[in-house]
C-alpha cells in the first residue's frame, strides 16, 4: 500500500514484577502496563497506557503481543493502538 513510513526511536527502559505489572520510561514519558501469558511459553499478552504530557503517543493504551526469548534474554513486544495506526515496538535485553 503506497503511504508515507515514519519511525522515531528513544531509549526506553522499563521493569516487569512477578505479578505481570509493567512500569518505566521513555524520553521523560512514563508508562505502565501489564504482561500476561498468552497460551504458549513465552508469548504474552501486553498492554501499555502511556501517562500524556511528553509522550508522543499521549496518554493512549495500547495493546499486542510480547515475546521473550530466554535464552538471548531479549524481550521483543509490538502493540497497537484501537485504530490500528500507531504502535510502540520494543526490542531490548534483560539486564
Amino acid at each position: 500500500e503506497a503511504g508515507s513510513i515514519s519511525s522515531v526511536v528513544y531509549a526506553t527502559n522499563f521493569s516487569i514484577n512477578q505479578a505481570g505489572i509493567l512500569s518505566g520510561t521513555s524520553q521523560q514519558c512514563q508508562f505502565s502496563g501489564t504482561v500476561s501469558p498468552h497460551k504458549s511459553v513465552n508469548v504474552f499478552d501486553a498492554v501499555i497506557t502511556f501517562k500524556g504530557g511528553t509522550c508522543v503517543l499521549g496518554a493512549n493504551s495500547l495493546k499486542g503481543i510480547a515475546y521473550y526469548d530466554s535464552s538471548s534474554k531479549r524481550l521483543l513486544m509490538s502493540v497497537l493502538n484501537t485504530a490500528r495506526d500507531d504502535n510502540f515496538i520494543f526490542s531490548g535485553s534483560k539486564q
